[in-house]
């Protein structure tokens, strides 16, 4: 899969689950991360941008109920962490 159709899934995913999937931009978005739940979740995810990958393990987390949170690490990476209840506004 090319680059463009893995942004456009990844934003189509991102869209289609605004209360289950959210990228983490700020340090208030922060906040609303349960963060006992993320420490208890294990090691993240981390993922090249636009790795189809990524999109397969966001689509399980769905399936599983499980929330997704979505960091930015670096230019070319990512950081996903799942898990059920991972947000608590």
């Amino acid at each position: 899969m090319d680059k463009e159709t893995v942004q456009r899934r990844f934003h189509e995913l991102v869209e289609s689950n605004p209360k289950t999937v959210r990228i983490i931009r700020s340090s208030d978005e922060i906040d609303d991360l349960d963060m006992d739940k993320i420490m208890a979740s294990g090691m993240p995810n981390v993922f090249e941008n636009f790795d189809e990958a990524m999109l397969a393990f966001i689509s399980k987390c769905l399936a599983e109920g499980k929330d997704v949170a979505i960091q930015a690490a670096g230019n070319n990476k990512v950081i996903v962490h799942a898990a059920r209840g991972l947000f608590l506004n």
